[in-house]
């Protein structure tokens, strides 16, 4: 509970007096316990609140109280003639007073469990704060001593001998806590779950609550720190938790009141008892007890949240009723109130000089009413002159725990109609005594009919009761300007208005285009220009094809009509546009399967036309040679795509021998698409051979003790990826059991959203007692054979000769090398520090991974990290196990060479498009280096993993400072 975290300002001034203790200190951190809105009386509003189990009570500005809640035990009977409180305290069972005098009264109490917690001590005075919880009671002296009262079950009524110097007391259910002036924190009471177990570091402390088990201190610097029970989290105030200035602790939840005014909650929530209200601020003290909180805010009105089963959340203060305004005969003055309603206009009689305004709140004895700014004490209401044809009345409702309402009202006198009822009369006498026609001397009906309206308009005029004089005197000039143009609109002529069409007549509009009518003029001979009189009919659809007519029509005063005809016709000229879907030129090797991608057609006006077109052509892909794919479509309007086509080129199968001058594979295949995959990561073994998306069989081979295999693949677009039947969402990986078994068989399906479809198999092989050195180390000092079982005749032999001679990188135990196998990144970086001898302070920590870093990598990772040669990724993760790509490879290399870097710059490779943009002028500085080429000599393949043989050949040349050989 938070009681009390520091006394109030008037009682801490006092504290010092007496104990000279030194704690200005703290100063900053005490909550503000009067409400600075609150001034001179000029609302009832609440100075001080306590929440008890089922109970709230609000001190208010004008000495009395307010209670809600539960009332079982007589703690919100508050005693008769009660005054001169400044503290207040509710426990479970009864409530705590603190009167200016240094007395303590106390009420309420339960029979069935009657602890003697109202008892309060018969020679007890000079108290400056008061708490309660439970069922026990504390008082606080002027001279730093404490005193208790009732249950003592748990000694927490006995402060320890001695204590002196407190200068804040706290209660919970069976503990006690005591703050003295050295910013230290005495406990007592029980302690089962180590709630009087105070820290022993624990200084510099301000503020203090108790909870049910468990205990909080505010700190000096605007920290809390907690102990005791912490099942729910009680003690352990969210991270970056500042600028605290006062605590609260509940049953097994804890609050914060920090200096902008917001609260902040941790704890347990079941009743929702830190769920602070949306947008709760300006709060200059909080108090909970059991599961439900109060906060004072800076206006003096009171929130409450959390349990709320004897309603002790429902703050009282409601709203205003209902509002009446009756006249000096006693009449009723007709006025709908409600409440949700804010402005209202009231219409009176002329001759009358006073209004009488009565206000009802929903709640009395909870809330004021003021009128015009006067507090409203009679029943009768508050008598409000009207001077003049306006007046404003203003009605407060001014609940005392809750924010006022304000209601306006303005009261308007009728205003005198005789001059426009007089007019209103001539008018009507005028047309009853014309007559309507074409003829001369005749009224056409277009004039009788702008009068009979206008007279029409006038008659609403007199009878709106809120029209003010100013309406009533235009009302007048416009009845009678139109009586005046009525006059003047007799038939003088017959001849008819001329119309002439502005633009082409007929038009030509391009279908699905905007159209926007050139419009015509009318002149007529007696009436001079009547453009703005034409009228158009017809319209224009540009999104149907069709032939439209526009009329268009006008009259003069004497009734003479002309119209015109335009034409408008609506078709569409133009052909749609064919695009291919991928490469126009195709190359791949026989045997190969082949999927067209295909392609789309838009037209401007009948939109996509992809199912539409027709496609010619086919390819053999067991015969090499070059096809031609062709795409036509025209729209439903006859208009022809201009053709487009494809070349495929099937060329013969490589040798076996692979390229003398490039690694692995040949990049040159049949176009990706959004069914290929971009990756394949495996948690243990190696895979041959080495990824590439265009290749579709694998074997995977691991060591005999691995009974569980982890694949996360990649695809190049959006697509629906299954595992051995089973979807996985992108970006997922799929545990595979391997068992006992010696082969295992994984099917990779991949749906792209264009319907292609890509299946990708990998037969999983257990290998013997054969095995890479430890944790993968490339360094492992095994024996380092220079003649490979597995390099003779290989592109790279002799480059990893020198490389091993080099000691930066060496073969396995089984005397292999594995040129075609994947480098992982923590080799790759260690490889690269060994081989430019880089030193560093080894310090990995700042990656969020690090304990996936192997123990031989942790020193070399580190010096990377320093140079700014591996940042990592965005996430914060190094991702060390993971297979490096060549674009990483290059970026790495290029920073470690500290290449000029030039953004934009081109790329020379033909596959620069699917280089990442982040890497894109790291490859370029690296290949103007000459630290790397393509494979094949003319793509880079940015994205397949790079091998062992690969590493130690750009290694060398970093060594050397660049010079392809």
């Amino acid at each position: 509970m938070l009681k009390r975290n520091l006394p109030k300002q008037s009682l801490y001034c006092f504290i010092i007096a007496v104990l000279l203790v030194p704690i200005m200190i703290f100063t900053p951190f005490l909550p503000t316990t009067t409400v600075s809105a609150v001034e001179a009386g000029e609302f009832v509003k609440a100075k001080q609140i306590a929440a008890g189990g089922r109970v709230s009570l609000a001190l208010k500005t004008d000495g009395t109280f307010a209670a809600w809640g539960a009332d079982y035990y007589g703690q919100t009977n508050i005693p008769a003639g009660l005054s001169g409180v400044v503290d207040i305290a509710v426990g479970s069972y009864h409530s705590l007073a603190l009167k200016s005098d240094g007395t303590v009264v106390a009420w309420g109490g339960y029979a069935g469990a009657d602890w003697g917690q109202t008892d309060v001590p018969a020679d007890l005075t000079d108290v400056i704060a008061i708490d309660t919880y439970g069922s026990h009671s504390l008082a606080l002296k002027s001279n730093g001593t404490v005193v208790g009262w009732g249950n003592n079950d748990w000694g927490q009524i006995n402060p320890p001998s001695g204590l002196t110097d407190v200068v804040a007391i706290a209660t919970a259910g069976t503990h006690s806590l005591a703050l003295r002036s050295n910013g230290t924190v005495v406990a007592w009471g029980n302690n089962n779950y180590g709630q009087t177990n105070v820290p022993t570091d624990l200084t510099d402390v301000v503020a203090i609550a108790a909870g049910s088990n468990h205990s909080l201190a505010l700190k000096s610097d605007g920290t809390v720190v907690g102990w005791g029970y912490n099942y729910f989290g009680q003690i352990n105030p969210p991270s970056g938790l500042t600028d605290v200035v006062a605590v609260t602790a509940g049953s097994y939840f804890s609050l914060a009141l920090k200096s902008d005014g917001t609260v902040v909650g941790w704890g347990m929530n079941q009743n929702g008892q830190i769920r602070i209200p949306f947008g709760l601020q300006g709060v200059v003290a909080i108090d909970t007890a059991g599961d439900h909180t109060l906060a004072l805010k800076s206006d003096g009105t009171v929130v409450a949240w959390g349990w709320n089963d004897d309603g002790q959340t429902e703050v009282p203060g409601g709203l205003l009723q209902s509002l009446e305004m009756t006249g000096p005969d006693g009449n009723k003055i007709p006025f709908v109130f409600d409440s949700d309603q804010y402005a209202y206009t009231i219409a009176i009689d002329s001759d009358i000089t006073s209004v009488e305004v009565r206000g009802v709140p929903e709640e009395a004895g909870y809330a004021d009413i003021y009128i015009n700014g006067i507090k409203q004490t009679s029943e009768q209401g508050t008598v409000v002159p009207i001077i003049g044809q306006t007046a404003h009345i203003s009605v407060e409702h001014a609940p005392y725990l809750l924010a006022n309402q304000m209601y306006n009202i303005n009261v308007v006198r009728e205003a005198d109609k005789t001059d426009l009822i007089s007019l209103i009369e001539q008018a009507q006498d005028r047309l009853e005594t014309t007559v309507e026609g074409n003829s001369p001397g005749q009224y056409p009906s277009s004039a009788r009919t702008a009068l009979s309206q206008e007279i029409i308009a006038m008659e609403a005029l007199v009878s709106d009761r809120l029209a003010l004089e100013a309406d009533v005197e235009q009302g007048l000039v416009d009845l009678q300007g139109a009586l005046d143009t009525y006059n003047l609109s007799v038939v003088l002529d017959q001849e008819r208005p001329v119309i002439t069409l502005l633009g082409a007549n007929p038009m030509r509009i391009e279908a699905g285009s905007s159209f926007t009518d050139p419009g015509a003029v009318a002149q007529d001979a007696q009436d001079g220009d009547l453009t703005d009189s034409i009228t158009v009919t017809g319209s224009v659809y540009t999104d149907q094809i069709a032939d439209y007519s526009l009329e268009y029509k006008v009259s003069d005063h004497a009734g003479n009509t002309a119209s015109v005809v335009r034409s408008v016709y609506v078709k569409d000229t133009n052909a749609p546009v064919i695009t291919l879907r991928g490469d126009s030129q195709v190359s791949l090797y026989e045997g190969e399967a082949f999927t067209d991608t295909g392609a789309t057609a838009f037209d401007s006006f009948e939109g996509d036309l992809t199912e539409e077109i027709l496609v010619s052509g086919d390819v053999d892909t067991d015969v090499p040679g070059t096809y031609t794919m062709t795409y036509n479509v025209q729209d439903s309007s006859g208009n022809v795509a201009a053709e487009v086509s494809r070349t495929v080129t099937v060329k013969s199968k490589p040798s076996t021998g692979g390229p003398a001058s490039s690694p692995d594979q040949d990049t040159t295949h049949t176009l990706l698409n959004a069914s290929s995959l971009r990756s394949i990561e495996l948690s243990a073994g190696t895979m041959s051979p080495s990824f590439s998306p265009w290749i579709k069989k694998y074997t995977v081979t691991v060591d005999a003790e691995v009974n569980a295999l982890r694949i996360r693949p990649a695809a190049y677009g959006p697509s629906k990826i299954t595992v051995n039947g089973e979807t996985i969402e992108e970006g997922w990986s799929k545990l595979i059991q391997l068992g006992n078994e010696s082969s295992t068989e994984i099917t990779i399906t991949v749906n792209s959203y264009d319907g292609h479809t890509s299946t990708y198999t990998l037969a999983v092989d257990k290998k013997g007692e054969e095995s890479e050195p430890s944790v993968n180390n490339p360094f492992n000092e095994a024996e380092k054979p220079i003649n490979f079982a597995d390099m003779a005749g290989h592109w790279a032999e002799h480059d990893i000769a020198e490389a091993v001679k080099a000691g930066f990188i060496t073969g396995f135990e089984d005397k292999s090398f594995r040129p075609n196998q994947p480098v992982t990144r923590s080799q790759f970086v260690t490889m690269l520090v060994r081989a430019l001898d880089m030193k560093g302070s080894g310090n990995s920590a700042s990656y969020r991974d690090v304990d996936l870093i192997p123990v031989w990598a942790l020193e070399a990772t580190g010096a990377a990290l320093e140079a700014g040669i591996a940042g990592g990724y965005p996430d914060g993760s190094f991702r060390p196990n993971a297979s490096i790509t060549r674009a990483e490879m290059a970026v790495m290399a290029a920073r470690a060479m500290n290449l000029p870097i030039i953004e934009d710059e081109t790329v020379i490779f033909l596959d620069a498009i699917e280089i990442p943009f982040w890497a894109k002028p790291y490859v370029s500085a690296a290949a103007k280096q000459g630290l790397i080429n393509g494979r094949g000599g003319s793509t880079f393949v940015p994205n397949e993993l790079m091998t062992r043989a690969e590493a130690a050949i750009i290694l060398l040349r970093m060594r050397s400072g660049g010079n392809i050989s």
